[in-house]
């Protein structure tokens, strides 16, 4: 993806838009590039980094991935802190759902990994939507973690991780009245 994203940064940089990658794929036209990320704001901050264009991309690209798993750790412990789960097993239970064998796949793709997170964006956003329905940052952060979940850059990844959302946000509300009994949620 890195290649890719070079080739999409490169091209928008000097004023055009690649409408054919001759090494890529055999060939494919730029519609086979949305691994770049053409959409995505972690294209423009990698782009920004010191050292991406002048050999260093892959540890600006890796600086972005570690951190964008941190915050999603983060995300999730601070939900299941908010949950009043103890901080050991709210540790554990975040560690082992955001580090997982299926990361280390998909750590080589850079769009899979960030759709990956960014659908713990969006189930986190979706939970505190439901914890404080009456605010609206928690509906703003939907709508932006739904924005970078679809221009993500992997399609499937995509898919599936909007299907997740629609599938937690039927389950969250019911689970949240049983855990959180001191706090009124409509169904």
């Amino acid at each position: 993806p890195i290649r890719q994203q070079m080739e999409l940064l490169f091209s928008i940089k000097t004023g055009s838009f690649p409408l054919y990658v001759p090494g890529f794929a055999s060939g494919h036209s730029s519609a086979a590039l949305t691994l770049g990320q053409i959409f995505h704001p972690i294209s423009y901050i990698a782009s920004i980094l010191p050292g991406y264009w002048s050999g260093r991309l892959i540890d600006a690209n890796n600086l972005l991935k570690l951190l964008s798993l941190g915050l999603t750790h983060l995300m999730l412990f601070a939900f299941l802190r908010r949950l009043k789960l103890n901080v050991l097993f709210s540790f554990i239970i975040s560690l082992v759902t955001v580090y997982n064998l299926r990361i280390l796949d998909l750590y080589r793709y850079g769009s899979a990994l960030e759709a990956y997170t960014e659908q713990f964006f969006l189930f986190m956003a979706i939970a505190w939507y439901w914890m404080n329905p009456k605010k609206v940052f928690p509906g703003l952060c939907i709508i932006g973690a739904t924005y970078i979940l679809v221009c993500s850059g992997h399609p499937q990844m995509m898919y599936y991780g909007l299907l997740g959302a629609g599938l937690f946000m039927i389950i969250i509300p019911f689970f949240i009245s049983d855990v959180l009994q001191d706090r009124k949620i409509d169904n």
